[in-house]
């Protein structure tokens, strides 16, 4: 039975399918070569300020297989769960007031926060040094994508489908930017804001995964954020 309790003003089932098509979407992402640009950043004074209240991690497979059907142990059928346990928890979350500087304020709900890592990575391949140094560089300055005005969550859900692929300005930027043989990890944070959808996505660009371990390690929680 899927729970029918209320989010953001939606039900849960229709949250769910925003995670369903992350997790999907999270280990199908290629790699493009293309000179590298500058993404869209957001590095106001009030950004700056975040919390991150992390409520659980899990390994996740990333087989085709069992997530179409999404099975137990399954990237979709782990996030839809991650989903179901940060829904919980946001509802009973209390506002930290001392987070932010002034002038700005604490957001008054947070943000769903997900996080994915290969489970391992290769170590012998042609692109190693320069994934390295792309890995290094992305770490302390992450790619950072933001899109704002979604009306419902289909849209959200089609503009990081297309984002993923590379497809749209941000997509082609996010793989010009992560190029060669690195791969990037994803950092998906969902937010609504007077009835409109936001996402946020910070990206680090670092060594190829190696796909014969076909997991990845999947943490979520919530963050609260200044504005």
């Amino acid at each position: 039975m899927r729970y029918k309790k209320k989010l953001f003003g939606h039900s849960t089932s229709s949250m769910v399918l925003v995670f369903r098509i992350l997790a999907f979407l999270l280990f199908l992402v290629g790699s493009a070569h293309g000179q590298e640009v500058s993404p869209t950043s957001q590095n106001s004074l009030c950004n700056q300020d975040r919390l991150i209240v992390p409520l659980g991690k899990t390994k996740a497979s990333a087989s085709l297989f069992s997530n179409l059907f999404n099975r137990e142990g399954s990237m979709s059928y782990e996030s839809e769960k991650a989903f179901r346990v940060a829904q919980t928890q946001i509802s009973q979350a209390k506002k930290p007031h001392a987070l932010c500087r002034k002038p700005c304020e604490v957001s008054d709900v947070p943000s769903i926060s997900l996080r994915s890592t290969p489970s391992a990575f290769k170590s012998q391949y042609s692109d190693y040094d320069y994934c390295q140094r792309k890995a290094e560089e992305t770490s302390q300055s992450p790619l950072r994508f933001q899109q704002n005005g979604f009306r419902t969550l289909e849209e959200l859900s089609s503009w990081i489908e297309r984002f993923s692929q590379g497809k749209g300005n941000e997509g082609k930027a996010l793989y010009e930017a992560c190029d060669a043989s690195c791969s990037p990890r994803y950092h998906y944070r969902i937010s609504e804001v007077e009835s409109y959808y936001s996402v946020r996505a910070e990206i680090v660009c670092g060594h190829a995964r190696d796909k014969s371990e076909n997991s990845y390690t999947l943490e979520y929680g919530y963050e609260w954020f200044c504005q």
